[in-house]
């Protein structure tokens, strides 16, 4: 049984304007960020994806593939990937940081490959208190 310890909330549309679009709200790690998201094994001196980022990367993957069996309807290329962070005060990460990320999270489940997305995103959300997460919305470009 996979437990899901990174996604917060998900949503699907299968028709209507635009297509089908799948909409994931995932936790914010900071060790997301282009900067952040490799490390080195100490033993061999090797660049490697850390844990956490790999784990993430994965239960996106997973979610997106469990969301397209349900809409069963593939995406036309080029996909049109929506990133909206929300956060909980004004020190926010640039999203762009996280296309990386999250596009290879995508390509594990979609099995389309990244060069292929168009990213957008959405200016961040500041929410006094809550948790940090990101919004990620699939469908096809227009």
């Amino acid at each position: 049984m996979l437990q899901l310890n990174s996604a917060l909330d998900y949503a699907v549309r299968i028709k209507g304007e635009g297509g089908p679009q799948i909409m994931i709200e995932m936790k914010y790690l900071p060790a997301l960020s282009s900067n952040r998201r490799l490390t080195r094994n100490r033993y061999t001196g090797q660049t490697v994806l850390r844990g956490e980022v790999s784990s993430w990367m994965a239960e996106l993957g997973w979610l997106v593939k469990v969301l397209m069996r349900i809409i069963d309807v593939p995406f036309k290329l080029p996909v049109k990937v929506v990133v909206a962070g929300v956060f909980k005060d004004n020190r926010y990460p640039d999203c762009h940081n996280f296309h990386k990320a999250i596009g290879d999270g995508i390509k594990q489940g979609l099995g389309i490959d990244d060069k292929f997305y168009v990213f957008e995103d959405l200016p961040p959300q500041v929410v006094k208190g809550c948790q940090p997460k990101l919004v990620i919305t699939i469908r096809e470009a227009e």
